[in-house]
């Protein structure tokens, strides 16, 4: 029969990319520190100097390129 538990389900499908460019690193690593920690951000990114391109060569910043998705739900 039918499941009998709650539950949710996301398949993605794509592929990762490598961002190369120090102004792409730079772009991805601002979203990630304004999610993570939105109220302090901009504070973050002074103190950490990820503004430098010295620094952010330190960084690998991978993007996933979404080509399809599929989401189920049960219960």
């Amino acid at each position: 029969g039918e499941c009998e538990h709650f539950y949710r389900s996301v398949v993605m499908r794509g592929r990762m990319r490598v961002l190369s460019e120090p102004a792409e690193v730079r772009a991805a690593m601002r979203v990630l520190i304004g999610h993570l920690d939105a109220p302090d951000a901009d504070k973050i990114w002074e103190r950490t100097h990820l503004d430098t391109d010295k620094r952010l060569e330190t960084f690998r910043a991978l993007v996933f390129e979404i080509e399809s998705t599929s989401a189920k739900q049960g219960k």
